[in-house]
């Protein structure tokens, strides 16, 4: 059976702290591969840097600037714009 890849090369997610279980943003899709029949995914930082080792499906989540993309209108996702939308938080989506 084939792993699914959720997480395609460049989507910026955010990873859940293995430690703490809270969630880090900054991070894009790096590579994807099926490993021990499961979705795994190596990770980028937001200064290029390859985070060493592969995190599950569980481990990810879309990141805000997923979201923002997949629901503004095309004139709204221009550089800038997202920037804005962070400021005002989930609640400034709607």
């Amino acid at each position: 059976m084939q792993a699914l890849i959720e997480h395609r090369g460049g989507d910026p997610v955010e990873v859940r702290n293995r430690f703490e279980g809270t969630w880090s943003s900054g991070f894009r899709v790096a590579d994807s591969a099926e490993i021990d029949g499961q979705a795994a995914y190596q990770l980028r930082r937001g200064d290029g840097t390859v985070v060493p080792g592969w995190f599950s499906t569980d481990e990810l989540r879309p990141s805000w600037e997923a979201v923002v993309e997949w629901q503004l209108p095309e004139e709204q996702t221009r550089p800038g714009a997202v920037a804005a939308a962070s400021a005002e938080g989930w609640e400034g989506l709607g």
